[in-house]
């Protein structure tokens, strides 16, 4: 069977619906998987980077991670005490 054989009966009108729904459905999974590898390369980057300042400030200057969290629950009580002014 020839190329020009099989374009053929791609495009008759039963087929051409089921070959443009592929291509949509093709379309648009490229789509999510694009936007979801964007998301998984964010978050990576993210931790990375987080993990390196955790531990650049751990060798660094001697804080611990339970020193990082402690203040942070300081300065969130903080501002929950704090008066919200109208």
């Amino acid at each position: 069977m020839s190329f020009a054989t099989i374009i053929a009966r791609l495009f008759n009108n039963n087929n051409f619906q089921a070959f443009g729904t592929m291509i949509i459905t093709l379309i648009v999974a490229w789509i999510i998987f694009v936007i979801l590898w964007k998301l998984v390369k964010t978050t990576v980057r993210t931790a990375i980077t987080f993990a390196a300042i955790v531990v650049l400030l751990y060798f660094g200057f001697g804080i611990t991670p339970q020193d990082i969290l402690h203040k942070i629950s300081e300065i969130t009580q903080n501002f929950s005490q704090t008066p919200v002014r109208n």
